[in-house]
């Protein structure tokens, strides 16, 4: 039976030969100490009922490592190992890989502590679990550990780039997504209600401009008219503008009646001066 357990999916399994390597390599764990049965070298040997060895394998190990991917809680088999990792009480981590977040380890093993494998620095912290679970390990220098930590990161993420994701929602989440949607509808609704007022009243406004150029138009119309009327009864009379010395006549100066010479001119026109 191998000292440390590694439970994963087998669509996992570029994540776990990470882990595996990193045991070995970083920390100085013997190859024949860990049992991962995607990973060459680490796999069920040739001729092994799988079903019989697994159960085996996973019967008191000193140490039980759970890769929690989407992949891995959808798997029955997997979480059949998880439940008897549970069950035999053993020394286990819980490596939550996102999306899965402490929640689903809290729904499956109780209060246990786990490690968020973006988190670097839980690096740390499984090296110390490994040396105090297995004290006969292989000596690694310092440089050795830093170089292997450094790539790790490297590694980890070209790997959870191209990480399978779930195929199945929780029906908890699946509650939350539908009544954010309904909520996201609603507030689109809230919305387009009220873009069709300003619409509406942007209309009456349009409308009432228009209205009032034309009002202005007409009192403009009115005031001419009655400008060349006033220019007819000076030229019948012969009198002179009220306030000029001068006669409204077409080759007189502008008399200052009007506020424009323009408008003078309009309005002799008009009068047919």
């Amino acid at each position: 039976m191998s000292d440390i357990f590694i439970s994963h999916a087998v669509a996992d399994k570029r994540l776990a030969k990470l882990l595996v390597d990193f045991l070995k390599e970083a920390i100085g764990v013997p190859a024949s100490a860990i049992f991962c049965s995607s990973v060459k070298g680490h796999r069920i040997p040739l001729g092994e009922d799988f079903n019989t060895y697994i159960k085996q394998q996973i019967q008191r190990p000193k140490l039980v490592i759970l890769l929690m991917t989407p992949a891995y809680m959808e798997s029955s088999f997997c979480l059949m190992e998880l439940g008897a990792a549970w069950a035999q009480s053993s020394m286990n981590i819980a490596i939550v890989v996102p999306p899965i977040d402490y929640d689903t380890v809290t729904k499956t093993l109780g209060l246990k502590q786990a490690w968020k494998i973006t988190d670097k620095s839980g690096l740390i912290d499984l090296r110390n679990v490994v040396r105090e679970t297995m004290p006969d390990l292989e000596e690694r220098l310092d440089h050795t550990w830093d170089d292997k930590r450094t790539q790790w990161g490297v590694d980890l993420k070209k790997i959870l780039s191209k990480l399978q994701q779930a195929t199945k929602v929780d029906a908890d989440k699946h509650e939350k997504a539908l009544a954010d949607l309904r909520e996201r509808d609603e507030e689109v609704e809230r919305l387009e209600n009220a873009l069709a007022r300003a619409q509406e009243r942007y209309s009456e406004l349009e409308k009432g401009q228009r209205q009032g150029r034309s009002e202005g138009i007409k009192q403009e119309n009115v005031r001419l008219a009655s400008g060349a009327e006033r220019i007819r009864r000076l030229n019948r009379s012969g009198r002179r503008c009220q306030t000029k010395d001068v006669e409204c006549r077409p080759q007189a100066h502008y008399c200052g009646s009007f506020r424009s010479r323009r408008q003078h001119r309009l309005v002799q026109r008009s009068a047919g001066v």
